[in-house]
């Protein structure tokens, strides 16, 4: 069927969902072409109530409750209740531009692609801490104008739009690695784009499709950084099952030979180097072995 559906899958963020959904209030689009899917994984609070009482103002929104935590788990269960050939995915947290829907349709409509992805922008609820770079939150440029991406580059899976059919045939987010619950987690987009690629399918980027993200007050402590590191290595491993002993040994031994090098190259930056704090010089020694602890602890 002709449309799309915006899978918003969300748990426990009912304040965050709700001005997601606001932000689509001023949007002018053909409400019979396109579906809202609230996907609430293992919500326990106020959520289903939130939805319940912004519904009517929408014209085709449903609710999915999914008892598994897993937002590989609820993104799965979202293309199940799906209606339409398109599928866009969107986070709870975002808060997007004015000509959001249309852009999305102009894609669809204009390109010549299987999926394709935008642009976000960060936001804050609380002051950004000096120590963190003005471009974190920020997405990275594919590049300037519309049109393919291909090798190590990846659609962002809070603002991305793929066709039902490529997500059925490739079998859907694997579940064994992304966030699950309070777990964080990375790299199930990544995996079924390879997947795609690898089968054929066209992928795109634009950088006129944009909204602006959330980056949470617990992103705003040097803990979280490194808990990120640990788990993209995690997850790298996971989705890569054939990784030799000769390359792990060498991870290992750069784990261990890599911080005393920071350590010593970096250290005189934290005098004279404006803007360089001692969370970054903290970060840039720790970050690497994290990654590495993740990618042989997983194992």
């Amino acid at each position: 069927m002709e449309g799309v559906s915006i899978v918003i899958c969300t748990q426990n963020r009912a304040d965050l969902l709700i001005n997601c959904l606001r932000s689509f209030f001023n949007q002018d689009y053909n409400r019979s072409n396109v579906e809202f899917v609230i996907v609430a994984n293992a919500c326990t609070d106020h959520t289903i109530k939130a939805i319940d009482k912004i519904k009517p103002k929408f014209s085709n929104l449903k609710l999915v409750n999914v008892s598994t935590p897993g937002l590989s788990v609820a993104r799965n269960h979202g293309v199940k209740s799906s209606s339409y050939a398109w599928i866009c995915f969107l986070d709870d947290d975002a808060m997007v531009f004015d000509s959001f829907i249309n852009r999305l349709f102009y894609n669809i409509v204009s390109s010549d692609c299987d999926a394709f992805g935008g642009v976000f922008y960060p936001w804050y609820q609380t002051k950004k801490p000096k120590w963190l770079s003005v471009n974190f939150g920020k997405m990275y440029m594919h590049r300037m104008d519309r049109g393919t991406i291909q090798g190590d580059r990846y659609l962002a899976g809070g603002i991305c739009c793929i066709k039902k059919e490529w997500l059925i045939r490739v079998g859907g987010f694997p579940e064994n690695i992304g966030m699950r619950g309070d777990t964080i987690g990375y790299g199930e987009e990544n995996v079924v784009q390879d997947v795609m690629r690898k089968m054929g399918a066209k992928i795109f980027f634009d950088p006129e499709w944009q909204m602006n993200h959330l980056v949470a007050n617990y992103k705003l402590h040097v803990n979280w950084h490194l808990k990120r590191s640990y788990a993209k290595g995690r997850d790298f491993a996971l989705s890569n099952q054939l990784i030799s002993f000769q390359t792990k040994c060498k991870w290992i031994l750069k784990a261990f030979l890599y911080p005393v090098y920071i350590a010593f190259k970096n250290w005189p930056y934290l005098l004279i180097k404006r803007n360089y704090y001692f969370q970054n010089y903290f970060l840039d020694v720790f970050t690497f072995s994290f990654n590495v602890a993740g990618k042989i602890f997983s194992r």
